[in-house]
């Protein structure tokens, strides 16, 4: 999701689409699309077809290179929403996105 500065939403868009294993983010393309809308701030989400919403190493890594994207284009990444089954984690909330932010 792509937001204004007063985080008003500008637009959902799909990003990628992935297997039930495993999903290749884009980085310069969650960028692009920043850009064309001329968002301020940013929300990734995306789902764990096991279910499970905890986090994989892979989803860190992505995080963590979309928090450095985003600060070198002025971009706000203010959550990373992964949804499971019953339940969902955020990174903003767990405390997860700034650590990242900071490595």
């Amino acid at each position: 999701m792509f937001l204004d500065g007063q985080n008003r939403l500008l637009g959902e868009r799909e990003i990628t689409e992935g297997t039930p294993t495993q999903a290749t983010l884009y980085v310069r393309r969650v960028i692009e699309e920043a850009l064309r809308l001329s968002a301020a701030a940013a929300v990734l989400v995306h789902n764990h077809p096991s279910g499970n919403p905890e986090p994989s190493a892979g989803d860190d890594e992505t995080t963590r290179r979309l928090l450095q994207a985003c600060a070198v284009v002025g971009l706000v990444l203010l959550d990373h929403v992964i949804v499971g089954r019953s339940d969902h984690y955020s990174y903003s909330d767990s405390g997860r996105l700034a650590e990242l932010a900071k490595e």
